[in-house]
């Protein structure tokens, strides 16, 4: 009994020493499991908020309004997986401002507008008072409406007399020789050939579009006719485009981005590109189509040229600005508030009803908009490139200073994948190319020059979906930059295309900037058309 006794303490000690242990490791692998659970649901919280970032931009895109107002960046949010690593403020949610009065604009009328009248007048038998007195006209009421007479066409003859000797029959015939012609044999005359490439790329009609217009008008043309013109005119106007590019690569500051341009090869659709090369003094714009985004393309347009370029942050830029040190990469501060942008909207979005917290992507946005507030009061006091620097030097420079101090300060504590770091990283990242703007001032603080380029591609591949052949990419890009440019010099593409497209035949190559937009005499142009900047 004594040694059962002894025994029994030292044997139930041990067990309960055993059972100990194990469940000390039973909580320790609990506790492993539950770190590492967190870190998933960290994790996912992060992937989470990435991808509604992503969804709301996309939406935005598709569906949304295309400006970004300040007044939309007073958003507020649930918080989520970055809104928890920082101070989250809940605030109230804003006010219902009441709707501003709509001003309506009128409509001027331009000077010299054809004119046509009617009058309405009394019956004779009107004109006299009660007692047969005659009325006296004491002035006229005029009533102006805008009359619209639709395009007609109009069969054009040139007539060449044709003389010949009576008494030598087989002497040979005289006559005027034909001036000469756009395209031989063709009914395509200036006019017509203006019309028709207004209408497809500033007005944004497909060709057969184009076609059934004309058949209103009692003429036929067929789609594929159409086609062989564009092309046709597209040679005749390819030695503009290559002197558009000429002067273009003589400015010491361009603007370039690039976007999707369908292209129907091989049996499918490709995404071909169509790129925008931006000049603001003079205004040019050039356009080029390519198969493909990579990088080759940027570096041959732009080999041998030396300045500011200023462009995204897209890598088919890298090899360019490594391989030519004289171009100088100036960064979009509209891309990076871009970021931080749609981190707010998707806060929002991602908002319960009468739930609102203020979330650090504001806080970035009013920064970088202060930045745009300072170029907005340069713009409006008229300031010149030098007085604009001084400005930015004194205003914008410290501003930039606390920036980029917040940037480093508030990076620390979100997390690494959280979409707030990564748009903070992004600025950080390519710090030195964003404060460029302040060496010149001449350099813009955006490249919006060349996404308002890019608008036209954009609104012209809803119509007509793609561009069928390398040929039509290249009259795409040909023809586009010319009436891009001549709009931005304030002239009527149509008045212009059409004067150009009459003298090209007859004009030598050593006259030939004198058809560019920028160079181009105003003078023989329609009324309308408002002279050269």
């Amino acid at each position: 009994m004594l040694e059962a006794s002894t025994h029994h303490p030292e044997s139930t000690l041990a067990e309960v020493m055993a059972a100990l242990a194990d469940e000390c490791q039973a909580q320790a692998q609990e506790r492993q499991a539950h770190a590492q659970t967190r870190t998933e649901l960290l994790d996912l919280k992060q992937r989470f908020a990435q991808l509604e970032v992503r969804l709301q931009s996309l939406l935005r895109q598709r569906f949304g309004a295309r400006t970004e107002h300040a007044d939309q960046l007073q958003l507020f949010a649930t918080p989520d997986v970055e809104v928890i690593e920082q101070t989250v403020v809940p605030s109230a949610p804003p006010a219902h401002k009441p709707k501003a009065p709509v001003r309506r604009e009128r409509v001027v009328l331009p000077k010299g507008l054809p004119e046509e009248r009617s009058r309405i007048d009394l019956p004779e038998s009107e004109k006299f008072a009660a007692d047969g007195t005659p009325l006296v006209c004491i002035g006229v009421e005029e009533t102006v409406k805008l009359k619209i007479e639709p395009a007609r066409m109009i069969k054009q003859v040139i007539e060449r007399p044709k003389y010949a000797d009576p008494r030598a029959p087989e002497a040979k015939i005289k006559i005027m020789p034909l001036p000469a012609q756009l395209l031989d044999g063709s009914l395509l005359s200036a006019s017509l050939g203006a019309h028709m490439l207004v209408s497809k790329y500033a007005d944004h009609l497909p060709l057969f579009r184009i076609e059934e217009i004309y058949a209103r008008s009692g003429i036929k043309i067929p789609r594929n006719t159409l086609c062989d013109w564009v092309q046709r005119l597209t040679w005749w106007l390819k030695p503009l485009w290559n002197r558009l590019v000429f002067h273009l690569r003589a400015q010491a500051i361009v603007h370039v981005d690039e976007t999707v341009l369908p292209l129907q090869a091989k049996g499918k659709t490709l995404s071909a590109r169509a790129w925008a090369y931006v000049s603001r003094d003079p205004s040019i714009v050039v356009y080029a189509f390519t198969e493909d985004k990579k990088g080759e393309h940027v570096r041959a347009f732009l080999k041998g040229w030396q300045g500011y370029l200023q462009a995204d942050a897209a890598s088919n830029y890298d090899a360019l600005f490594l391989s030519q040190p004289g171009i100088q990469e100036v960064g979009c501060w509209a891309h990076a508030r871009r970021k931080f942008f749609d981190i707010a909207v998707a806060a929002e979005k991602a908002a319960p009803p009468g739930q609102a917290y203020r979330v650090l992507a504001h806080e970035a946005i009013e920064q970088i908009a202060a930045l745009f507030a300072i170029e907005r009061d340069a713009s409006a006091a008229g300031d010149s490139p030098e007085q604009r620097q001084a400005r930015r030097k004194a205003q914008a420079a410290p501003v930039l200073k606390a920036f980029r101090t917040w940037c480093e300060e508030k990076l620390i504590a979100l997390l690494p994948k959280s979409p707030t770091a990564g748009a903070i990283a992004y600025v950080l990242k390519r710090w030195p190319v964003f404060e460029r703007y302040l060496e010149d001032g001449r350099v813009a603080i955006d490249n919006n020059a060349a996404e308002r380029a890019l608008r036209e591609i954009a609104v012209g591949r809803k119509n007509w979906l793609f561009a069928g052949s390398d040929r039509g990419g290249e009259a795409c890009a040909v023809i586009t930059s010319l009436i891009e440019t001549a709009k931005a010099h304030g002239h009527n593409p149509l008045a212009y295309l059409t004067e150009v497209l009459t003298r090209l035949p007859t004009t030598k190559q050593k006259d030939i900037d004198t058809l560019l937009p920028m160079f181009w005499n105003t003078n023989s142009s329609s009324p309308n058309t408002k002279p050269n900047a």
